[in-house]
C-alpha cells in the first residue's frame, strides 16, 4: 500500500492446509494426481509454500493480514486474505467463534466488572 515504507511482520506464519482434491486441481495439478496425493496424506495436506501473516504498516499505523505464496527462494505473491483461505489456515481464530461454546458462555465472557455480575441474581 505504501511501497516507500517498510512493513514489519507482527505475527507468526500460519501455514495453510488443504482438505479436498479440488483445491489441488485449482492450483494446477491433474485430478488423478490430486486424488493420489490426498489419499497419501490422509485427506489433510499441509502446504509449506503458502501461509497467512500479519504485517504492520508504519505509514498508516495499521496491521493487515495477507496470504503469502512462495514461488521460489526470492519470488513471492502477496494477496489479501479471503474467508475461504482463512478457514484453511492452522492456528488462527475461527471467524464465527468456537462452535462448542454456548451463547451463555460467550455473553458471560464479554460481561466484565460489577455489571457482569448482575446476571447472577441468586448470589
Amino acid at each position: 500500500m505504501h511501497p516507500e515504507h517498510k512493513i514489519l511482520s507482527v505475527s507468526p506464519k500460519h501455514y495453510l492446509y488443504l482438505t479436498e482434491a479440488g483445491q489441488l486441481v485449482l492450483r494446477g495439478m491433474s485430478r488423478k494426481k490430486a486424488d493420489e496425493v490426498m489419499a497419501a496424506y490422509k485427506q489433510v495436506l499441509p502446504l509449506s509454500n503458502e501461509w497467512l501473516e500479519c504485517f504492520w504498516c508504519e505509514a498508516c499505523n495499521s496491521a493487515t493480514w495477507w496470504h503469502i505464496q512462495r514461488h521460489d527462494k526470492l519470488e513471492f505473491t502477496i494477496l489479501p486474505v479471503s474467508r475461504e483461505i482463512w478457514e484453511n489456515a492452522s492456528g488462527v481464530i475461527r471467524v464465527e467463534g468456537n462452535p462448542t461454546v454456548s451463547q451463555f458462555s460467550r455473553r458471560s465472557a464479554r460481561a466484565t466488572g460489577v455489571t457482569g455480575m448482575r446476571q447472577y441474581r441468586f448470589i
